[in-house]
């Protein structure tokens, strides 16, 4: 029996080098979750953060007060040093934090903050889907369910739920070392 050998010329070992590292290059990475620290490379304001962050991502608040009204529709957590130091005073007329969908489930973490200075109780739409006059510290609204952890929810006004309400939760949603006090509501069911 004759033995055959196989030579491999230059070029066609060329051509398979680089075929691997070109399929080694299409495969999927992993992707991994960033922090973004506000007044860093996100922005210098929490909202900023928010917007810049992709899904799985945390947006770390550092400690201070910060005079925003925020807006949350994506999987993006937010973490404070300390709910005894890190307060989001809300802008004038406005909630605090307005936390709304479904891809907002119990993996967001919202946590070490402090709530505080909402007012939506101008009007009383807080019925039928209308969230206008709702949740003057929190709205959570739209099925999202994030994990509430070691906040402080406090002096906050609205027509209905002064300091966090859930309006379309689609059930339960974890809350954990959370404080509510000194609220104000209109109507109190």
């Amino acid at each position: 029996m004759k033995k055959r050998v196989l030579f491999l010329t230059a070029p066609v070992v060329t051509a398979v080098l680089g075929l691997v590292l070109t399929l080694w290059l299409l495969m999927p990475k992993p992707v991994y979750a960033a922090n973004h620290i506000v007044g860093g490379a996100c922005g210098s304001t929490i909202q900023a953060c928010i917007n810049f962050a992709a899904s799985g991502d945390t947006v770390v608040i550092p400690a201070g007060t910060y005079n925003e009204s925020l807006t949350l529709s994506q999987p993006i957590s937010l973490t404070g040093v300390s709910s005894a130091t890190t307060v989001i005073q809300a802008l004038p007329n406005q909630r605090v934090l307005t936390v709304s969908g479904t891809a907002i489930d119990n993996s967001v973490l919202i946590a070490g903050l402090t709530f505080s200075g909402g007012d939506v109780s101008g009007g009383n739409i807080c019925f039928s889907g209308g969230t206008d006059n709702c949740g003057g510290g929190i709205l959570l609204t739209d099925s999202a369910q994030p994990f509430i952890q070691d906040v402080i929810i406090e002096n906050n006004n609205s027509y209905r739920g002064g300091g966090l309400y859930a309006n379309e939760t689609g059930g339960l949603f974890p809350v954990s070392y959370t404080h509510l006090r000194a609220h104000e509501t209109v109507l109190d069911l």
